[in-house]
């Protein structure tokens, strides 16, 4: 069966009333629906995870421009905001992850540019990179990487290589962090 998800915005006049419709951080009186997502199998839609979002206390959204899915045979991983969130295909249920910090990229591993949700996947945020386990959680987080931006561009032999972004724009620095571990083998900066 080939299963995807697309991000759909709130305002989108797809009508398809059929569908099961689940609620996704629905935390509190300040969440508000920021965007959906349509799951599909074999190209027919079968429901629509609603993403909410929240405002501090006061009344900034807590949510920014990057947002991603990757997917496996079981769950769906949706980076959005300040938080992961896993939602089981089987069981219905989701598990979300708070960063308190915005998230920037989902990597799948050893293939950073795979489009399948693995297992253990790196998560970064616009300051730390997070080594997160698809049923545990967070493994580990690395030291600050960045002011503005973490991006990882491989995994090589249990090193990490990535960049930071530490005078925007255009200040990206190069680092390396040991894959078990998430600290810094070697920091260019």
């Amino acid at each position: 069966m080939d299963i995807t998800a697309e991000f759909i915005e709130v305002e989108s006049r797809i009508d398809l009333p059929f569908l099961p419709v689940i609620d996704i951080n629905y935390l509190s009186h300040r969440a508000y629906l920021s965007c959906k997502v349509i799951i599909s199998f074999d190209e027919e839609p079968k429901r629509i995870l609603n993403i909410y979002s929240t405002r501090d206390k006061d009344g900034y959204v807590l949510e920014q421009c990057f947002k991603e899915i990757k997917i496996n045979q079981e769950v769906i991983a949706i980076l959005h905001g300040v938080h992961i969130h896993l939602y089981n295909l089987e069981t219905g249920y989701t598990y979300s992850v708070a960063f308190n910090d915005y998230v920037g990229h989902l990597y799948s591993i050893p293939d950073v540019h795979s489009n399948k949700l693995t297992s253990d996947f790196i998560v970064t945020t616009f300051q730390y990179a997070f080594l997160v386990n698809i049923n545990s959680g967070i493994k580990w987080r690395s030291p600050q990487c960045a002011i503005d931006g973490v991006i990882i561009h491989e995994i090589d032999n249990d090193i990490i290589y990535g960049s930071g972004e530490w005078d925007p724009p255009g200040g990206w620095e190069p680092f390396q962090l040991d894959f078990y571990t998430g600290k810094f083998l070697h920091h260019l900066n």
